[in-house]
């Protein structure tokens, strides 16, 4: 979406090479298209978003928060 990478598999290069997660999982995005399914991301993700937003308005020491807020294209893939 913001044209950082190409292919879903650049995100999964990244993430085995760089940060270390377990590369017989294929990568984050390979284990959430095959194993887990976008529309179950899309939900979990959807979820965080609203509590995060719930402690932002009931704690005014939490600074606004929109890291969760999921993106056009995960709702557009999930569908």
């Amino acid at each position: 979406e913001e044209g950082f990478a190409q292919r879903s598999s650049d995100i999964d290069i990244v993430y085995i090479f760089g940060y270390g997660f377990p590369p017989a999982k294929g990568g984050p995005m390979f284990y959430a298209e095959n194993y887990v399914g976008l529309a179950k991301v899309l939900e979990r993700v959807e979820v965080y978003n609203k509590e995060a937003k719930e402690r932002f308005t009931k704690n005014k020491a939490y600074l606004p928060v929109d890291y969760f807020e999921p993106s056009k294209l995960l709702i557009a893939c999930a569908q």
